[in-house]
């Protein structure tokens, strides 16, 4: 009786693992087959790292500073050519998901409108001094709330 169970369980135990491995062991089917990334997307997924990588840099000048790694006098020089590389590969995706006809090109929303160039007081817009002050990009990339005027 004991060998007669033995095998018993010897031959649910194998035909378990032939059931749970039988997706491994067959050949992928037409429908299951990668195709390779088109040209457009090869494109959009170099701008998307892009952006991760100037993101990701911001983060990590923000963080250094923090901590003491970066002086106030580094910190400044670095903090304009990285936000700005930031900014151009933002808006990079962004063209590029309009021009595929994407999210933003069909609802128009996430499209930042272009903003008027700041005067010598640092205001957008009239030189009357009625405008709000131009927020610092960098507290959106630092998690910190937007500074009041």
């Amino acid at each position: 009786m004991t060998t007669a169970a033995l095998v018993l369980a010897a031959v649910l135990a194998i035909g378990a693992v032939l059931f749970v491995a039988r997706p491994f062991l067959r050949a992928p089917g037409r429908e299951e087959r990668a195709t390779p990334p088109g040209e457009a997307e090869l494109e959009r997924l170099a701008l998307v790292e892009e952006r991760d990588r100037a993101l990701a840099a911001l983060k990590e000048l923000e963080f250094d500073h923090r901590t003491g790694k970066v002086s106030d006098d580094d910190y400044a020089a670095l903090l304009g050519p990285l936000r700005q590389e930031a900014a151009r590969a933002l808006l990079a995706v962004d063209a590029h998901a309009a021009a595929d006809g994407g999210p933003a090109a069909l609802s128009g929303e996430g499209v930042p409108e272009p903003a008027a160039a700041p005067d010598a007081t640092g205001v957008a817009g009239e030189a009357s001094g009625d405008a709000a002050p131009l927020a610092d990009p960098g507290d959106a990339v630092a998690g910190r709330p937007p500074r009041e005027p």
